[in-house]
């Protein structure tokens, strides 16, 4: 007769506990973070999309916005504060041209640029530039009568300049001998105005003016002219 054995397995459940292990510190690029978030790199970043130009109408787009922190620790975005920045600065910047007349009225228009603002501000214009003038031949001026030469600033469609800047030129050096002053003589002119966010329009015009007597002037002859533009917004 056969016997036989019965063996019965008991099965033991082994439950695992695993404790977390809690780091003080977080790197991201880096496994020695420096502070609680240590985002490393030479073009690490860090975005909230709360604070995105969707989502915060403080975020303006292409105008950095600052961010605060209130007195709770939480990290708010707020309108921009005063900035101010000179979009163009150019050095030497006219080519030479020249007006001439027999005493009338005659404007010419030097030099035309534009900028883009992307909120509302106030522009600053400045620009100086030479002139040399003589008689429409080009024989130095010895009759004692006056030349007016004016320069001026307008800004899109307004018709009223900026920066006007005026001067006279005059000489009758009579029985005189010797050497009298000529040369270059420097138009500088600046102003103000608030402008809108978009494109505007900046030109920089000039007028001749020698009532009954001829004259002809040259404009931008040096490499002492400049015209700059200066935004606050």
């Amino acid at each position: 007769m056969k016997k036989f054995t019965t063996l019965k397995f008991c099965v033991l459940s082994f439950f695992f506990f695993i404790t977390p292990i809690i780091y003080s510190q977080v790197g991201i690029n880096t496994t020695d973070p420096q502070k609680d978030l240590h985002i490393a790199g030479s073009n690490g970043t860090m975005r909230i999309d709360g604070l995105n130009t969707t989502n915060n109408s403080n975020n303006i787009v292409d105008d950095p916005a600052p961010v605060y922190v209130d007195n709770n620790g939480d990290i708010t975005l707020q309108p921009s504060l005063v900035q101010t920045f000179m979009p163009i600065n150019v050095i030497d910047f006219l080519s030479t041209t020249t007006i001439s007349s027999n005493g009338g009225g005659v404007t010419a228009d030097l030099y035309t640029t534009s900028i883009t603002l992307t909120q509302e501000s106030l522009v600053h214009i400045v620009y100086q530039f030479s002139v040399a003038i003589t008689r429409k031949n080009g024989d130095v001026i010895v009759d004692g009568a006056s030349r007016l030469f004016r320069s001026g600033i307008l800004v899109n469609s307004d018709p009223v300049h900026l920066g006007y800047s005026t001067g006279t030129y005059t000489n009758n050096p009579g029985g005189t001998s010797g050497t009298f002053a000529s040369g270059y003589y420097y138009l500088h002119g600046s102003g103000y105005v608030q402008l809108a966010a978009g494109t505007h329009t900046i030109k920089l015009d000039v007028l001749g003016f020698g009532g009954d007597f001829d004259y002809k002037m040259w404009f931008g002859e040096t490499n002492q002219d400049r015209f700059q533009v200066v935004v606050s917004r």
